[in-house]
């Protein structure tokens, strides 16, 4: 995951170098690397095919390194067959709120203070509290149009599976519904424990 934006005229001094005629053999692997990165400034979102977590493990969003990236860059990532972008900000948060906002493992106060935020979507938190007699909540999202897709979270951050089957209480699946144009209905199989979140990309 080295694969980091640069300006054009980082870009263009690169290309000169890499292309200069006195040189004997043009090294693929570095050409490649330059190649990407005028398609990453030219296309928009970086691609990260390695990320495979959120905020755990070796190859997941917070290692990414930011210190030579700006506020409004943009990345992309396939977690569980799901592509998720990314936009970095400026700093506003203290900790962690995954998948939501996503403090990297290189933030500096006085030098880095950037944060990745989960681009075109709604968050929402709930726990059990929450939750009516039937294990469901209706929550308003306002957004009018519908939606991409629903992802639920648990609190260990891991995505909870649609229900499949009748509910079972022991099962933390969860049945997502739009209701109309401004609210979506959870409905879980039983209780759930700690504190859930609702993605909600439009």
């Amino acid at each position: 995951m080295s694969v980091v934006r640069k300006t054009t005229s980082e870009l263009v001094a690169h290309a000169t170098a890499l292309l200069d005629l006195s040189a004997a053999l043009v090294d693929v692997e570095e050409l490649r690397d330059l190649l990407i990165s005028a398609f990453a400034n030219i296309k928009g979102p970086i691609y990260y095919d390695e990320v495979d977590d959120f905020i755990t493990g070796d190859n997941d969003i917070k290692s990414i390194a930011t210190t030579a990236m700006s506020a409004g860059d943009i990345i992309a990532v396939n977690i569980d067959n799901a592509i998720h972008h990314y936009i970095l900000v400026a700093a506003t948060m203290d900790a962690d709120i995954s998948p939501y906002i996503i403090k990297p493992d290189d933030y500096n106060a006085d030098t880095n203070a950037k944060y990745w935020l989960r681009a075109n979507c709604k968050y929402f938190t709930f726990d059990n509290d929450d939750l009516n007699e039937g294990h469901s909540i209706v929550l308003k999202h306002d957004i009018g149009i519908q939606f991409v897709s629903a992802t639920v979270f648990n609190n260990s951050n891991e995505i909870v599976p649609p229900c499949v089957a009748a509910f079972l209480s022991e099962k933390a699946n969860v049945n997502v519904v739009m209701t109309d144009a401004v609210n979506i209905t959870l409905t879980f199989a039983g209780s759930i424990f700690g504190t859930y979140k609702l993605l909600l990309i439009f």
